[in-house]
């Protein structure tokens, strides 16, 4: 729909599983939820269905299209269910996909081919079953060997090399990802554990450079960064919250998000993401011992919907 702004509303449910996001250990338990985030979007569509040319079409000139009535439910791929580590499930049209650096890039030499041969191996088949992902990459990810590339020292946040390469980096990042119908958004990652942007958090001036960096690459794309009302000013990322709806969280996180979108309106210019993780603190509580109990139980459920609401 020419001149109209998508408005995007996204929220994942996600079980973290000790030390690390691996869904492996709970996938084979679950039939019905099958390593699960849960996502709800809102996106005005794009198209429109039904639509019928009329007779002006022979005319060879101006095409006018008037579309049908559709009373059904649209099927959209940036809202549903969402799977992690690239998995697969009959509701879901979103997944996940965590990537260490130097699996996309080890030599500064390396040329965006390299990350595009990669995830044209490990997205094969996606657009023939309606799929897209959203990439995060990282350096640091517990219970994985670390992610570092060549010429890089492990731990190094603050060297100049370390912001030369990134900028390097991001640029093919964008190369390959910005005009990728596979992608659905970008999660900026990078800094910290998991890429969650702790333990260590990124400096001002990193945030400032790779704030810049991904802005640059993807402006066909919407990026999200962790506590986006206080870090990356100026960029207008969306947020994902690494610990969603987590009782421990409410009144620090659940509150800034909120207070943030009443303020500047967030969610209708980006989406809002996360994960739950069911393996720390009082979980167990809210919003509940697994991914099936959040759904299934009406309590967790109700609290979780509230949350959504809430935070936008």
């Amino acid at each position: 729909m020419p001149g109209v702004r998508p408005q995007y509303r996204r929220l994942a449910l996600d079980e973290k599983s000790a030390p690390c996001m691996d869904f492996r250990r709970w996938v084979g338990r679950w039939n019905v939820v099958q390593a699960l985030s849960v996502a709800l979007c809102f996106v005005l569509p794009g198209s429109l269905h039904g639509a019928e040319p009329s007779s002006a079409e022979d005319s060879g000139k101006l095409i006018r299209v008037v579309p049908k009535p559709y009373h059904g439910a649209l099927r959209n791929p940036l809202m549903g269910i969402t799977a992690r580590e690239l998995g697969v499930h009959e509701w879901g049209t979103l997944t996940h996909h965590y990537m260490g650096w130097r699996e996309l890039e080890n030599s500064p030499d390396d040329g965006v081919d390299k990350i595009i041969d990669y995830c044209n191996a490990a997205w094969r088949g996606f657009p023939e079953r309606n799929l897209k992902v959203i990439p995060r990459v990282y350096l640091e990810y517990p219970g994985r060997p670390d992610a570092w590339p060549d010429g890089l020292a492990a731990g190094d946040y603050s060297s100049p090399e370390f912001a030369r390469r990134l900028q390097r980096f991001v640029e093919k990042l964008g190369q390959a990802w910005n005009s990728d119908p596979r992608v659905a958004f970008i999660e900026l990652g990078i800094f910290g554990k998991w890429g969650e942007h702790h333990s260590p958090p990124p400096s001002d001036e990193l945030q400032r450079i790779a704030g810049a960096a991904f802005a640059k690459a993807f402006p066909d794309k919407r990026v999200a960064v962790r506590r986006a009302w206080e870090t990356f000013a100026g960029v207008n990322f969306g947020e994902y919250w690494d610990s969603f709806a987590h009782w421990d969280e409410m009144a620090t996180n659940g509150k800034e998000i909120a207070a943030f979108n009443r303020t500047n309106g967030l969610f209708q210019r980006n989406y809002i993401g996360g994960e739950v993780a069911y393996d720390w603190g009082n979980w167990r509580i809210q919003p509940g011992e697994s991914p099936t109990t959040s759904l299934a139980d009406h309590g967790h459920l109700n609290y979780v919907l509230n949350t959504v609401r809430w935070v936008q």
